[in-house]
């Protein structure tokens, strides 16, 4: 993710060029050459340069320099400014020399330039100039650029001895009105910084005021640098070895020293506070500390402090990123990391690709803005049959009859299941390689029949499929013929999971068959599958009717409650269906016997889905109706009195008509608005799979069977880009 960026569209920069950002090996190193591309280039921020005054006529300050407020503090007014020392200029150059394809650039090249002199110039005191300071001169000049609206002030000077009351009441009030103080460490190469920059961690200052040590172009810290000690936690490093930099010939000249290594680190402020122009100066300096690259010993130390400023890390996200669900900042926020919507299989490739998902934007811990394409958040599921995995069969099975039930006219039994490739019990592989409690089989089913009974036959159980509580006997006859039948055949078998539930099967007369349904379902899965079924509740009702010997006609309706999907969409965070969906399914199936041992069956399902759900980005879902339809020939006896061979032809559930609205946030105003583009999109898949599967099924002996499939699938998983899928596998089967 990169900025967003700013309510108000920064003027353009002059081009720079690759030999004007090297002359300065700093820019580089703090990560400034890439933040000036992204567009992190301190527009609309102000600089106080409190120094030795500035070069006026310096082409590198054309534009850069506030001759408004840029002022001799010592003599009250802007004649007696032009820098006589170089030391201003220097300094001054770092931070914002022009990006004008020329000389060097500083670190915030767009940023202004609030220049004050403040240097002493009484010969007794100090016979050159810049090379000394009042404390009650820097104190006005802190007073100063406070009134006239400085977000950063550069202090690349500093004492050995404490400063006076004014100068600290100066700085103390330079911070408490949100002015960001950086400060240069001293060249004493002692093991705390020189005043100011001794109080950085004292009440009144902490959190306005940054120190700055000074490392060579290989990050390793200047010997003549005063340590972090113990202001560490507001101590960085910045370069400061031999910096190429503006000075008062209007030449350039490499100055080394912590005066050279704080405008670094103010500029890369300047930068940072341009490009995300809500934060405040001590959220802007939070984030330096908490970005910058760990140098010297792991972690804070009393040497490097926090470590060397890192503009890169500085603009990049910090914390957890957050879709805004409100409009404003303070409302309701989700998180990005677990903010994704899992499109069910009847969607298909729906949303792939709206590019109302494609320009949203994300907060950081900070509200930062950053530009987000929320379609990477939809997932739609990849519709090929997985032949090989329902080839191999990854789970074994064992069913156990439970024949103790037999004499009360209860037919029971148990299957348990386990993973096809665990090692056997106490062998040593299953101890190097297994927990103690993954080596034991899982229920996979415990079924209770109760058949002959005067009411009708009777089905319990746990672990049971949607379909084994609705669905009539030929459609069961087809899924055991066929390798993927349940997508065709029993859609609800594809939304919810496998659940606790039962079905009365009952018989009127001689041609009517009715049975009804109701299943809980709690997600259970066989060891080393993957599902993508849901939880939820299943009621269903099924008549069949035979018309004669050879038709008959059979309806199955089934209401679908699901918790937290919509038709085996699986959402949450930003996209989530909070109060689930409800559908409505209808399938219709006439099959046609013209000899015994053929079947000719054609069915259609018509599913209707609402989901009542106002929050995160889709909302206001429209009714969502769905299809499927499939029709083939089952033929016992073909070849041998034992085989069977079956066709079958049809279209997997699908979403035929729906829309949402897009809602996503685009934006954020300074004041903590978030801005919104709101769209309504369909909501269908732009492809439709059509799929054919021819199987066969042979019983070689009692225990032996061998069966065959080939399958074909035109645009698999209603995905219109999808490429054909064509599987064909045979099993050898034998029980022991």
């Amino acid at each position: 993710m990169v900025p967003a960026q700013p309510p108000v569209v920064p003027p353009p920069v002059p081009g720079t060029n690759a030999a004007e950002t090297a002359a300065n090996y700093g820019i580089a190193q703090i990560g400034a050459d890439s933040a000036y591309s992204a567009g992190a280039r301190g527009n609309g921020v102000k600089v106080a340069v409190i120094d030795s005054g500035i070069s006026l006529g310096h082409s590198e300050f054309a534009g850069r320099i506030d001759t408004a407020n840029s002022i001799d503090i010592v003599t009250g007014n802007r004649s007696t400014l032009e820098d006589r020392s170089g030391h201003g200029s220097h300094v001054a150059g770092i931070i914002a020399a022009n990006a004008d394809g020329k000389g060097m650039r500083g670190v915030a090249p767009s940023a202004s330039l609030m220049a004050i002199r403040a240097d002493l110039r009484d010969s007794d005191v100090c016979s050159t100039p810049g090379c000394g300071y009042f404390d009650d001169d820097v104190a006005a000049a802190l007073n100063h650029a406070r009134n006239r609206g400085a977000d950063i002030v550069n202090l690349s000077i500093g004492k050995d001895t404490p400063v006076n009351g004014a100068y600290r009441a100066a700085l103390e009030a330079a911070v408490r009105s949100g002015v960001l103080v950086v400060v240069a460490a001293g060249n004493l190469r002692q093991d705390e910084p020189l005043h100011p920059g001794a109080l950085a961690d004292e009440a009144g200052l902490r959190g306005g005021m940054l120190v700055v040590g000074a490392v060579d172009k290989d990050g390793a810290i200047f010997t003549q640098t005063n340590r972090a000690g113990d202001v560490e936690s507001r101590y960085l490093v910045a370069p400061g070895v031999n910096i190429y930099s503006t000075y008062s010939d209007g030449g350039y000249r490499r100055l080394t020293g912590t005066s050279m290594a704080a405008p670094h680190v103010a500029g890369a402020a300047a930068a940072l506070k341009s490009a995300f122009p809500s934060l405040s100066m001590r959220e802007v300096a939070e984030i330096l500390l908490s970005t910058a690259d760990d140098l010297g010993a792991r972690g804070r130390d009393q040497v490097y402090g926090n470590g060397l400023v890192n503009l890169d890390r500085a603009l990049a996200p910090v914390g957890r990123q957050q879709v805004a669900g409100g409009d404003t900042v303070s409302g309701q926020m989700f998180n990005v990391a677990t903010s994704s919507l899992q499109l069910g299989a009847a969607f298909g490739d729906a949303l792939s690709g709206n590019s109302a998902l494609a320009n949203g934007m994300v907060l950081d811990a900070y509200d930062r803005p950053y530009r987000a394409d929320f379609r990477q958040s939809i997932q739609g599921r990849d519709g090929t049959v997985d032949f090989a995995g329902r080839m191999q069969r990854v789970s074994l099975t064992h069913d156990l009859p439970l024949d103790a039930l037999a004499p009360s006219g209860v037919m029971a039994g148990l299957r348990l299941s386990e993973q096809q490739d665990r090692p056997v019990p106490g062998s040593m592989r299953a101890a190097l390689t297994e927990p103690a409690d993954q080596q034991s089989q899982e229920l996979d089913r415990l079924m209770l029949q109760a058949s002959d009974l005067p009411a009708g036959d009777l089905r319990f159980g746990v672990g049971l499929s949607p379909s084994s509580v609705s669905s009539g006997a030929t459609t069961v006859s087809a899924s055991d013929l066929f390798l993927d039948a349940h997508t065709l055949l029993a859609p609800v078998d594809g939304i919810l999971a496998k659940g606790t539930g039962g079905a009365w099967h009952l018989t009127v007369g001689d041609s009517t068959e009715l049975t009804f349904g109701v299943l809980d379902s709690e997600a259970l899965s066989a060891p080393g599958t993957e599902t993508y079924e849901h939880e939820g509740r299943l009621l269903s009702f099924g008549a069949d009717q035979r018309l004669g010997e050879q038709i008959s006609v059979r309806f199955d309706y089934a209401y679908v409650d699901e918790a937290t999907a919509l038709l085996g969409s699986s959402a949450s965070g930003a996209f989530a269906f909070d109060d689930g969906a409800q559908s409505h399914l209808g399938t219709a199936r006439f099959a046609y016997r013209p000899i015994t041992t053929v079947e000719l069956f054609a069915q259609a399902t018509l599913g209707v889905s609402m989901l009542d759900d106002e929050g995160g980005m889709l909302s206001d879902w429209s009714t969502v109706t769905s299809d499927a339809f499939a029709f083939g020939v089952i033929a016992d006896s073909v070849f041998e009195e034992s085989d069977r061979l079956g066709v079958v032809v049809g279209q997997p559930l699908r979403v035929s008509s729906a829309s949402v609205m897009i809602d996503v946030p685009t934006g954020r105003t300074l004041d903590g608005g978030i801005e919104r583009s709101q769209e309504r999109v369909e909501a269908t898949p732009n492809g439709r799979e059509v799929r054919l599967e021819l199987a066969y099924q042979r019983m070689l002996q009692a225990k032996r069977a061998i069966a065959g499939w080939l399958v074909f699938q035109h645009e698999p998983g209603h995905a219109e880009d999808a490429e054909p899928a064509l599987g064909v596998g045979i099993r050898f089967t034998e029980r022991f």
